[in-house]
């Protein structure tokens, strides 16, 4: 677990995370103004709304554990499917399919990383354990709302 630390200390530098993608639901979370804002958007992201929220000190630990288990740190910056179209994607961006993005800064760390129907450690067109639990964690974070 992370050290018990201030209030201040566990708080991000920056924190946007996002997954999803045309079709379908898609989910972000972004640290602004000392709140993380919770954002969950419908089909062709189209944003229904966003909900500011509060973690504790004890969730943020929490968050960040989660992120030192799976080693977010290492990432790569970019992880795509090796059998994604680009062309075909410009034609119909609907079918890109699954994408995600994260970037992270807290305490001297730095995490910045994407991806599209691929996912990390391995590149792996399924969604990862790894990835999962990142996606677990946010949603913990989130006071327990949707996201993945």
């Amino acid at each position: 677990m992370a050290p018990d630390v201030g209030a201040e200390a566990v708080r991000p530098e920056t924190l946007e995370i996002f997954v999803g993608g045309l079709r379908g639901h898609s989910y972000g979370v972004r640290w602004r103004n000392g709140f993380l804002y919770y954002e969950e958007f419908s089909g062709f992201c189209e944003l229904k709304g966003a909900v500011p929220i509060e973690p504790s000190t004890d969730a943020w630990q929490r968050f960040w554990a989660a992120c030192d288990a799976i080693d977010v740190w290492r990432w790569a910056a970019s992880y795509a499917a090796s059998h994604t179209d680009p062309a075909a994607d410009q034609r119909d961006p609907a079918s890109a399919g699954a994408n995600w993005s994260m970037q992270i800064a807290v305490g001297g760390k730095r995490a910045a990383s994407s991806g599209r129907n691929a996912y990390p450690p391995d590149g792996s067109p399924e969604p990862t354990p790894a990835f999962q639990r990142l996606c677990e964690a946010v949603s913990a974070l989130a006071g327990g709302q949707s996201f993945g």
